[in-house]
């Protein structure tokens, strides 16, 4: 690889959240980047696209024929940052083997410090917690490896793992060892890291690379490449200020469809700041949608607080009989009682990708242009449509407690400058 400056760079991701989180780091550079959910809308006038395919949440053949598909839009730009869980969920190895026969060798550096996940020895911890010994792991994935290098082997390909004392070291050294590697057939290669100077070293090294290669990672090691590649700061508090003063008459209304414990409390931390109500919908609500004899009750409901300018938290009743499965089919439900007043609405924050996703394309909302990162992974971004509402997304693992009550004081900021 060279300084791609002046280059176009595509981030291909599995879900929406993650593909913003992954590429808000860019816009903080002052770069143009734009979030596309749909291969069919054409490739946009940007510098960085991060590409959502939507493939988490699929079996492999099908994610890996998405991969296929998308090979044409590939092909129009220099760069690829193939962006994955840090815990490694959904088909990423075999995406990542898929983008191999194109892209050259995978540069494999999962790890997200800043959010407790590490990779030492090939493998992931979460909080010094292996990743197989975690209860999400243990629940949905014991059906795979918890070792990065063994899934990619699984998928046929050559790879060579490089251990903490290598990143750590001479990085001329490294350089050659990864070139030398790649070149003896390897075609991918897994960095162990553990903190942020490690990440930094790897995005350093794989700058200078002088054969194909690309990126696989989480949203930790695109921090580290967006300043290498992207000199210029941006003006991110002006930015956002303006942005939010001009939606400030509106609501903010802030879906948590992610089944994560962090996103609940933060939702709960959100509820205390006041002047905020809170709509708790039943699963069965939505299951039957509109067959169910209260489902306009509901959606009612959610019109009058959003058309009173009311800031709202919609949430969801887990029942005995919920099923992780049925996470789609709710993120859809939830997009059907929002759909009426969205354009009310003057913030939107979503947490969940199946529910950014869901809510988003229900209302054509289908690219976006990223502004900036409001707090460590929760990315704010506006479409090009003026009435539609600022929208704001969060991985539902991501963020500290107070992520969301931080936005919500920067709301009630910008709507006492608004009325100055």
């Amino acid at each position: 690889m060279t300084n791609p400056q002046n280059h176009t760079l595509v981030i291909v991701a599995d879900d929406m959240t993650g593909a913003a989180d992954c590429a808000v780091a860019f816009s903080k550079r002052n770069a143009q980047v734009t979030l596309v959910a749909c291969l069919s809308q054409g490739t946009p006038e940007a510098e960085v696209v991060a590409l959502d395919l939507d493939t988490r949440q699929l079996e492999e053949s099908q994610a890996i024929k998405k991969i296929q598909e998308g090979g044409h839009y590939f092909r129009h730009f220099k760069w690829l940052y193939k962006k994955i869980d840090s815990t490694l969920r959904g088909n990423w190895a075999a995406e990542t083997a898929s983008l191999v026969a194109h892209r050259g060798l995978a540069i494999v550096a999962p790890a997200f410090p800043e959010s407790g996940r590490t990779v030492i020895k090939g493998r992931v911890l979460v909080n010094g917690t292996p990743l197989s010994e975690t209860e999400t792991w243990q629940a949905e994935y014991t059906d795979k490896p918890a070792d990065i290098t063994e899934q990619l082997d699984n998928q046929g390909l050559q790879v060579m793992h490089i251990p903490l004392a290598l990143v750590r070291g001479d990085r001329e050294l490294l350089r050659n060892q990864i070139e030398s590697a790649a070149r003896s057939g390897i075609k991918a290669i897994v960095l162990d890291s553990e903190s942020q100077q490690d990440l930094h070293a790897i995005a350093v090294v794989s700058l200078s690379l002088d054969i194909p290669s690309f990126w696989v990672g989480s949203g930790g090691l695109a921090k580290h490449l967006a300043p290498l590649m992207y000199r210029e700061q941006n003006a991110v508090d002006t930015n956002i200020s303006k942005l939010l003063q001009q939606h400030a008459d509106r609501s903010f209304v802030s879906i948590i469809g992610s089944l994560s414990s962090i996103s609940s409390n933060q939702a709960d931390l959100l509820f205390d700041t006041g002047e905020v109500e809170k709509i708790t919908l039943p699963s069965q609500i939505l299951r039957e949608r509109e067959s169910h004899p209260d489902w306009h009750q509901w959606q009612q409901r959610i019109a009058e607080c959003v058309e009173n300018g009311r800031d709202l938290i919609l949430q969801i009743n887990r029942d005995e009989l919920f099923d992780p499965n049925e996470g789609a089919h709710f993120a859809h439900s939830i997009a059907i009682l929002v759909s009426p007043v969205i354009h009310q609405i003057g913030t939107l924050l979503l947490t969940g990708g199946e529910t950014a996703r869901a809510v988003l394309v229900a209302n054509d909302i289908d690219r976006m242009h990223l502004i900036s990162e409001l707090d460590a992974g929760i990315a704010l971004a506006r479409t090009a449509e003026p009435a539609a509402p600022l929208v704001i997304t969060k991985a539902g693992a991501l963020g500290r407690p107070a992520s969301l009550a931080k936005i919500k004081q920067l709301l009630q900021t910008s709507r006492t400058s608004s009325t100055k």
